[in-house]
């Protein structure tokens, strides 16, 4: 009920503007006019006092506040124009376009002090939403001023006084229009209850709440008053004087009225104040009652903590702050102590009570036990500390802990000696295992550099080897040298990534990554093996991954390495693969899930909880089989685990197994390639026909579908059917012998290009891509499909468009030397130095030699070099040392490529405080030399 007597006072001055408004528009003259049209409500009035009740009511609701704002214009606009305007006769009454014609001799215009009341009010209502201090006072101003032309103007009307002959301004003002505004100074006041007199008003203290009943008071006398006065002027019972009178008597019975009123309010006040006291006197003697049974509970408590102290394992004590004012200086008294702490210090309560804490304990106020004591009691801040206490024949370790109590020191001691000794034990042990790591690393460095120099000499020889003339037998010796050499350097390749992830030493990369280019790198790496083996690949990326991804492609590269060469090597001969990638969410958290699938010889179901551990094949006979060290799957975990993901696998025995692994999802940007976008052709504009297997007719409907392409799984190219304005491609899969291909090659519609042919090839056919590269609108695909490639067949066509790049092969290297650039070797190894020397050669390049790094700083500080390979072991001064001085000394140093065995250096080399160009893991190729020559054009 409260809630809704809120709303009483705006609408009655709503109410009271409207039925003043509808007077004026049916000529009801008994709504707008309180005494025989003389003291009328006038249009304009009525009109700005409702806009102003309309304003206040929505301006309670935030979403409509600046709707409330609107409706001000009216009320601000007809004050205005009464004040300024009309006055000077430059806009009419628009008041009387509605008025009839029976009143049109009636003045229309609204007052001067009706507009100035009005234009206040709304001004107040505009400040009081302002927050700047400025506009609330100016708005507490105003509003009073307001309410004090309300009652002058009411005042002439009320004892029939034509004051606007002495003062024009205070014109006559309507009962309604008084009243209605009286209603919306009110409303004004409930816009800012924090603020100013309605601050005062809303209070809810007793001056507060003596002035309202005071106001509503005189209100209802000024109503009776207002009344008499009414009904005499329209009867004419009485002539001026007596009139006066009348009203007189009336003023002061009613003033006698309220004052009574007011009196009555006073003595319930008082009564009310005696009550209180009685009750207060009352409350305070039960008080005392509750004092004695609290300080009766409290004496019980006391007895109680004090047997708890006696009983406590722990020592408690308590010392008692002594400030000696003459000497500035702090003593801590012994105060108290319970026997456990008796016992921990080997002190009886007679030995301390009432003494120096230094006096007993010699050294305390030497030590920093003192002082910790001290900023307890000065800051007030608890403390725990470990504390070594050695007195007499004790020596233990005990954990302090102090807080402050009034002027005294409440100290618990727990003896920790034997957990201090055990943790000191695990300490030691740590450091014991965190050394021999660091010293099985160190070992693992040493002989990684060990190895690779001399396997650098095994690999590269073999390389330059099998670029002479050899016959069949001498060739197949070549190759089996290097397959065994690289078989040797996977080996100790996996050794070291899983040392280094052990010691997690193994730092991640993160950059952006096209995430499908990298997959189908992945996959070209082991064309050969397909082939050979002529497996069946399916890519599989569904349209809501991402183009880019943050993430380290090099351990994405080397886990899908892991998992895709597995698949390869334990599935049999014509078996199928088929690598996956979706997006999937856990928890507000999105993950990139891969999976790759084989139908090959599958894994035990009791040999699968192993599988991930450290040198673990399902049985001996499969390392015999396939060999393996059985390192890869325990690094790719590693690996995602590192990345905070997850990996896991499904299989069944002679079925096929399915490995899964999850990281986190940081997409970078949206994608932007036209080939993820979706098309809007026009229907039946391209046409494309697939012979071919189910599989990649699912995966190519995905990409087709996207681009608005129709397609059909057809089995015979004699159903192409060729239509008018239409793109027709056939869409061909073959197989590993590729039998078919001529016969696609010499349809009609190939030969009249009414179709485009499109090759899905699963093997690199050199033959057969020369066949093609001399027919017009026929393409080859590598399989699995790229799908930006058959995007860039479809609707581009860019000329000079490389297929599968990553295996395009060179049929001749035509490198020659830039001239004038001149490179630097620093090698202390002499078949190393060989060996660079002979690749070197072949571009003509001759580079000067320097067998350590001593030798290298003068070589550059006479010379001037375009690079230098630099490497890292060597004696008198180490490549380190050597490429530090060099950037220290010489001015705008030319580039420098690390070329090392030392695996280690290479993810740790930013701890050196050198810049590093390159970095070339021995053993190389003569593709890593030609690449960083390319790179910092040395050779063309």
């Amino acid at each position: 009920m409260k809630k809704h007597l809120k709303y009483i006072p705006i609408v009655l001055s709503g109410l009271i503007s409207l039925l003043s408004l509808l007077g004026w528009i049916f000529d009801i003259p008994i709504l707008y006019s309180s005494m025989n049209h003389i003291d009328s409500m006038k249009f304009s009035t009525s009109i700005s006092l409702l806009n102003l009740a309309i304003s206040l009511a929505l301006l309670r609701y935030t979403p409509y506040k600046k709707l409330g704002h609107v409706f001000l214009i009216f009320p601000l606009f007809y004050s205005i124009n009464s004040l300024v305007l009309q006055q000077t006769n430059i806009f009419p009454n628009f008041e009387n376009l509605l008025i009839h014609d029976n009143l049109s001799g009636i003045n229309g215009k609204m007052s001067l002090s009706t507009a100035t009341v009005i234009l206040f009010s709304s001004l107040s209502i505009l400040f009081f939403q302002s927050q700047n201090n400025f506009f609330l006072v100016l708005g507490n101003i105003l509003l009073p001023l307001s309410f004090a032309i309300d009652f002058i103007g009411f005042s002439s009307f009320l004892f029939n006084i034509s004051i606007d002959k002495k003062l024009p301004f205070f014109q006559s003002m309507s009962l309604q229009a008084v009243l209605a505004n009286i209603l919306i100074i009110y409303e004004i006041l409930r816009l800012r209850e924090d603020y100013g007199i309605s601050k005062f008003i809303h209070s809810g203290r007793i001056g507060s709440r003596l002035t309202i009943f005071l106001s509503i008071a005189l209100g209802i006398t000024t109503l009776f008053i207002t009344s008499i006065r009414v009904y005499s002027h329209k009867h004419q019972l009485v002539d001026v004087e007596f009139g006066i009178l009348l009203v007189a008597i009336s003023i002061f019975f009613s003033s006698i009225l309220i004052l009574l009123i007011t009196g009555i309010k006073i003595n319930s006040l008082d009564e009310k104040r005696e009550s209180a006291e009685l009750e207060l006197k009352r409350y305070n003697e039960n008080l005392e009652s509750v004092i004695d049974e609290k300080t009766k509970t409290l004496l019980e408590t006391q007895i109680f903590q004090k047997d708890i102290l006696i009983s406590a394992p722990n020592g408690i004590i308590k010392l008692k702050v002594q400030e000696i004012e003459e000497s500035s200086k702090i003593y801590f008294i012994w105060e108290y102590i319970n026997p456990a702490a008796q016992k921990i210090l080997g002190f009886t309560e007679e030995m301390l009570l009432g003494k120096y804490v230094h006096e007993v304990m010699n050294d305390f106020s030497v030590n920093n036990l003192y002082k910790s004591f001290l900023n307890v009691y000065q800051t007030g801040k608890s403390i725990s500390l470990e504390y070594n206490y050695s007195y007499f024949n004790k020596n233990i370790w005990l954990n302090i802990s102090v807080v402050k109590s009034q002027s005294s020191l409440i100290i618990n001691i727990v003896d920790i000696t034997e957990s201090y000794i055990q943790q000191n034990e695990l300490k030691k042990a740590k450091l014991d295992a965190e050394s021999a790591l660091e010293a099985k690393s160190g070992f693992l460095a040493a002989m990684s550099h060990e190895i690779r120099t001399p396997l650098n000499g095994v690999i590269g020889m073999g390389e330059l080897l099998s670029h002479t003339n050899l016959n069949p037998e001498q060739k197949e010796y070549v190759q089996n040298l290097n397959i065994s050499s690289e078989l040797l350097m996977s080996i100790l390749n996996d050794i070291l990534d899983y040392s280094k992830l052990d010691s997690n030493k193994m730092l991640l990369h993160f950059e952006s990554v096209n995430i499908r280019d990298c997959i189908c790198e992945c996959i070209e790496l082991f064309t050969l093996k397909i082939t050979e083996k002529k497996f069946h690949v399916y890519f599989d990326c569904a349209l809501d991954v991402p183009e880019f991804i943050r993430t380290d492609q090099f351990r994405i590269k080397q886990i899908l390495n892991n998992l895709f060469g597995n698949a390869l090597k334990f599935t049999n001969t014509n078996g199928e693969i088929t690598l996956r990638i979706r997006t999937s969410k856990e928890n507000e958290n999105k993950f990139l899930l891969f999976q790759i699938e084989d139908n090959g010889i599958g894994i035990p179901d009791d040999k699968q909880e192993k599988l991930f551990s450290l040198f673990t094949q399902v049985d001996s006979s499969t390392t015999k089989s396939y060999g393996g060290t059985g390192l890869g799957l325990a690094i790719s975990k590693k690996i995602v685990l590192q990345m905070q993901g997850e990996i896991w696998l499904e299989s069944k025995w002679n079925q096929g197994s399915s490995f899964y692994f999850k990281i986190p999802l940081i997409p970078i940007g949206e994608n932007h390639s036209d080939y993820l976008k979706e098309r809007h052709e026009n229907p039946g504009s391209k046409l494309a026909y697939f012979l071919g297997s189910d599989k990649n007719y699912e995966i190519l409907k995905s990409y087709l579908d996207l681009w608005k392409v129709e397609f059909i799984h057809s089995s015979d190219p004699s159903e192409i059917s060729i239509r008018e304005n239409s793109e027709i491609y056939l869409l061909v899969e073959l197989d590993f012998d590729s039998k078919n291909s001529n016969s696609f090659l010499e349809l009609d519609a190939i030969r009249n290009n009414q179709v485009q042919l499109i090759f899905l090839n699963p093997q690199f056919n050199k033959t057969l891509r020369e066949t093609i590269s001399q027919k017009t609108g026929v393409y080859d695909l590598l399989l699995p499909i790229r799908m930006n490639l058959l995007y860039s067949i479809l609707f581009t066509e860019k000329e000079g468009l490389e297929f599968n790049r990553s295996l395009k092969k060179k049929d001749s290297e035509n490198y020659s030397a830039i001239k004038g650039k001149k490179v630097l070797l620093v090698e202390d190894h002499a078949m190393n130095q060989k060996l660079a020397i002979r690749f070197m050669e072949k571009w003509g390049v001759i580079p000067e030699i320097a067998d350590n790094g001593k030798i290298a700083v003068e070589k550059v500080t006479a010379n001037k070099y375009d690079l230098i390979l630099m490497d890292i072991h060597m004696p008198e001064m180490d490549g380190i040392e050597a490429t530090r001085t060099i950037q220290s000394q010489i001015e705008n140093p030319p580039p420098i490529v690390i070329m090392s065995a030392d695996v280690f250096k290479k993810e740790n080399h930013k701890d050196s405080k050198i810049y590093i160009s390159d970095f070339v893991l021995k053993p190389f190729k003569s593709s890593d030399i030609r690449d960083i020559f390319i790179k910092y054009k040395i050779i063309n």
